[in-house]
């Protein structure tokens, strides 16, 4: 499965915010489709050089397992660091499954900070409008 059959990506460049709207299709992936989706927003995010990220996951209907959170922590989070962003915004999903894999995500990614890496915020949102308030006063 191509990752654009269930993310989509969108720039604004107004704003420098990337946002990733996810859809119901995640149910239908694997882990490898779920890697895949990370380093496209890793591609689109060097392309943008943007700093702040949305990502909807509202629609999300992948559990993200305990390996691939590792994987996910590991693999793409220093890629955001490295590469400029400073707020991803997450509008959250409707599963609490779903919601508890990202947190945990996130948990990883807050125990592998760096001095370097110190102003990268993470925050949740119920909708896109609160979440572009939050990123665009950096």
């Amino acid at each position: 499965m191509k990752t654009q059959e269930f993310q989509e990506i969108t720039f604004d460049a107004k704003q420098n915010i990337l946002f990733v709207r996810v859809n119901e299709k995640t149910a239908e992936i694997d882990d490898e489709d779920f890697k895949n989706a990370q380093y496209e927003i890793i591609d689109n995010i060097i392309a943008t050089k943007v700093n702040a990220i949305i990502i909807n996951i509202k629609k999300l209907r992948f559990s993200i397992s305990p390996q691939l959170q590792e994987w996910d922590a590991q693999e793409i989070a220093p890629k955001f660091f490295g590469n400029g962003v400073k707020k991803v915004a997450y509008i959250m999903p409707i599963s609490l499954i779903e919601k508890l894999s990202i947190e945990q995500i996130l948990e990883e990614v807050e125990e592998r900070k760096t001095p370097d890496r110190e102003f990268f915020m993470v925050d949740f949102f119920e909708n896109e409008e609160n979440a572009i308030n939050w990123c665009i006063n950096l």
